[in-house]
């Protein structure tokens, strides 16, 4: 019973569990794919504002800075689509002309994915134009592989995993601990049960275990007051037929063996013996009878 309890309430609780979790999971997996989009627009933008405050020489120490917290690449491009910083290091002063650059130089803020023959991948970026005095000076660029952003949803993805797994376990416990609440009291009654037959004077704890296990036990109780009160009865009965059986049985017997004493006819005498010997075998039935009945 222990084991059935403990699977059955598991199985409930996986599936209320994972009832709860697939919904969840997919509104947690697009609110944080959204948030982790959000963010990188708003580095980006954030960026771009303080690039437009600060001299073209500091440029590439606010890149490295912002690429360091942010974990993307950092790219600034002139309007002439001339690399002026990278924070990965790669040369500058070349031509970096992707096509959310030029949009970014035309004053868009792009946001999107494209694959990246560099890379490999998808690449997730954001880009933002410069300005300085109502005019686009540069462009700025934060992209990282879509990977890492797939990477973020699918810990959380994991955390709920762990969190259904988690509420199994916890409710495999609870069913372990209500089954032994149950099966130890019905143990112990089965127990008195089993020896009843040899001691009618056993009774089972009335007041051990769930409400349920105690009227089981009251039951158990009563039948075993009244098969006591059968078995006395019955003694006193067989003892009461002992009496009344075996006396008469006797004067016969005694009679027979007085004519078997004064009887002179050997035909007689030898009815008698006969008789006496069935009255013998009659006594020893119920002797037989009345052992069986106590």
């Amino acid at each position: 019973m222990t084991r059935r309890l403990v699977i059955v309430m598991t199985l409930l609780a996986a599936g209320v569990a994972l009832a709860l979790a697939v919904p969840m999971g997919i509104i947690i997996s697009k609110d944080q794919h959204s948030a982790f989009i959000s963010q990188l627009q708003v580095d980006t933008l954030s960026t771009s504002v303080a690039l437009s405050s600060q001299p073209q020489t500091q440029w590439a120490d606010t890149a490295d800075k912002v690429g360091t917290k942010t974990g993307a690449r950092v790219v600034v491009v002139d309007v002439n689509s001339r690399l002026l910083a990278d924070s990965d290091l790669s040369a500058v002063d070349r031509t970096f002309n992707r096509p959310e650059i030029v949009q970014a130089l035309a004053g868009t803020v792009t946001s999107n994915v494209r694959p990246s023959a560099t890379l490999g991948t998808d690449l997730r970026y954001v880009a933002a134009p410069v300005v300085k005095l109502g005019k686009v000076v540069a462009a700025v660029r934060l992209a990282l592989p879509e990977f890492e952003v797939t990477n973020v949803v699918r810990q959380s993805q994991f955390a709920l995993s762990v969190f259904v797994i988690a509420v199994m376990l916890f409710a495999a416990l609870i069913a372990w601990l209500i089954a032994r609440s149950i099966a130890a009291p019905l143990s112990r009654v089965a127990g008195v049960a089993e020896q009843l037959p040899d001691d009618l004077s056993l009774r089972a704890d009335e007041h051990d275990g769930p409400v349920e296990v105690q009227a089981v036990s009251r039951a158990l109780n009563i039948t075993a007051a009244r098969l006591t009160g059968i078995l006395e009865r019955t003694r006193a009965v067989a003892a009461d037929a002992s009496h009344h059986l075996k006396t008469p049985l006797t004067g016969v017997r005694l009679r027979l063996e007085a004519i078997e004493d004064i009887s002179n006819q050997e035909e007689v005498r030898t009815e008698a013996e006969r008789a006496t010997a069935e009255v013998d075998r009659l006594t020893h039935r119920i002797d037989q009878v009345l052992a069986l009945a106590r």
